[in-house]
């Protein structure tokens, strides 16, 4: 495994959600403007959806959730994220029936993401959700448990990946840690970035695949043979990348960001330091952080220092400048965590972005 260390700080609590999808919700506008005044301070989320779930119960919106597939109507089936989404669209491809339902799709990330009652509709109605299950998405499993929906299959993708499901932080902290307030993560809590390794999505492309030939045997045969050729492509992506690691003249990334690509890093063996975790709400870093990651772009003579996609590069820049290689370059590697439904209809992938990423990965690498 990587010899990595991460620099972890506060998360900041889900403020309750306020937002309402209008075409299917107009009638509880008051209800949720309501919940606003009462609460002007932080509610907890499953406050939020509990009252919001006990309203659509009595106004007959979730009475009779779907029933299991019976050939009569599509299945539905419900992702939270682009990545999991887009599997099952590969995993699905040539089949009429069914109707597939992307949750985050405005470019907003599930760490600070807040259900609509049209979400809180569609999971508690779904026949399958796909979700990673990590600590951003415990508003779904408190929506799952009060659904009542009997015939729904749940994909808890970190389960799922079993002993391959990494821990929030890594087991090697450094010296600076201690200069982040607000260590929040739970002792047993996984991270969630579990799609950005190859080998996780292989795996979990696996699993999927069982799922649904269980859920719908009468289509079972496109679901194997998508997830055959699905699955062949993900093994060349898994090679391609350990043929860029093995090429690289660096062994080492160095963020000047959050990072949740340690998937990926640990899959490689890649060592790795950035400025904040994965689910980092924090975007100030301390001054013995830049001192810190400076002092690593000196040691291991690094070229490129990365941000994540829609992050500035002010604080990489700064890091560059307090080091003795300002020539020191920036890149972005995508986390998909951003994905809109128009990048979607764009054409973007799981695996475009990934082949992308491999193209920033060789470079900064030294390939």
């Amino acid at each position: 495994m990587g010899n990595g260390q991460v620099y972890v700080g506060a998360r900041e609590v889900m403020t309750a959600s306020t937002a309402v999808d209008k075409p299917q919700a107009d009638r509880y506008n008051d209800i949720c403007e309501l919940f606003a005044n009462l609460c002007p301070e932080r509610l907890y989320m499953k406050k939020v959806i509990s009252l919001l779930l006990a309203v659509l119960m009595l106004a007959g919106t979730l009475c009779g959730c779907t029933a299991a597939p019976d050939g009569t109507g599509k299945l539905k089936i419900v992702c939270t994220v682009f990545p999991l989404y887009d599997w099952m669209r590969q995993l699905t491809a040539g089949s009429d029936g069914v109707e597939l339902i992307l949750i985050a799709d405005n470019g907003v990330d599930m760490h600070s993401y807040q259900p609509t009652t049209g979400d809180i509709v569609d999971i508690s109605t779904c026949d399958m959700l796909v979700y990673t299950g990590g600590q951003s998405d415990e508003w779904v499993d408190e929506i799952v448990e009060r659904s009542g929906n009997g015939h729904m299959t749940v994909a808890h993708l970190i389960d799922e990946l079993g002993d391959r499901a990494l821990c929030a932080a890594p087991h090697e902290h450094n010296d600076h840690e201690d200069s982040h307030d607000g260590h929040h993560h739970h002792e047993d809590a996984k991270d969630e970035h579990i799609w950005l390794s190859a080998v996780n999505a292989r795996v979990l492309c696996e699993r999927l695949s069982a799922m649904l030939c269980r859920l719908d045997s009468g289509n079972a045969p496109v679901y194997e043979a998508n997830a055959e050729e699905y699955i062949a492509a993900l093994e060349e992506l898994d090679k391609q990348y350990r043929a860029a690691v093995d090429e690289g003249q660096s062994k080492a990334l160095l963020f000047a960001d959050r990072f949740p690509f340690r998937y990926l890093a640990e899959d490689y063996d890649i060592a790795y330091c950035a400025a904040f975790d994965g689910c980092e709400a924090e975007t100030e870093a301390s001054f013995d952080t830049v001192a810190h990651l400076a002092a690593e772009i000196d040691s291991k003579q690094l070229d490129w220092v990365l941000i994540i996609e829609g992050s500035e590069d002010r604080l990489a820049r700064t890091i560059i400048g307090a080091s003795h290689r300002p020539d020191c370059g920036v890149l972005t590697l995508d986390s998909m965590q951003s994905v809109t439904a128009e990048d979607i209809d764009g054409g973007v992938t799981y695996l475009s972005v990934m082949e992308e990423n491999l193209a920033v990965l060789r470079q900064a690498l030294g390939c």
